[in-house]
């Protein structure tokens, strides 16, 4: 974990059984994104998905929405990396002027259970 890093209020929804007898969740956490004048400007979600059957994780992925204060709705692709019970959203950081792209990323970490159990880092 990177020094810079914080740990996020995780809400965590039971998706139910789907139709292969595996257990299903949804996990969402909030970062702000404000100007040089501490206000907010954007607000970014980011989601994990994931199933467990017989103590294994399966089907685990990742997205992410950018909503800028001033134009709305934006999505934005995410890059998604899964590697054991973590799962990493990667999100370009954009600015609301001229949907402006910095360069930077804003990235989540997810670690998840097979009992419905998740934490989140942001760094």
């Amino acid at each position: 974990m990177n020094s810079d890093s914080a740990e996020l209020t995780v809400e965590v929804q039971n998706r139910g059984t789907n139709d292969s007898g595996k257990r299903c969740w949804e996990a969402s956490a909030e970062t702000h994104e404000k100007n040089v004048l501490g206000f907010k400007v954007a607000t970014n979600n980011f989601r994990a998905q994931w199933c467990a059957l017989n103590g294994e994780l399966t089907e685990q992925a990742g997205s992410a929405t950018y909503r800028s204060r001033l134009l709305g709705w934006d999505m934005v692709s995410a890059e998604t990396h899964i590697q054991d019970s973590t799962i990493t959203v990667v999100q370009p950081l954009k600015y609301d002027f001229l949907n402006f792209s910095t360069g930077f990323n804003r990235t989540v970490e997810f670690t998840v259970d097979t009992e419905g159990n998740a934490k989140a880092v942001t760094y």
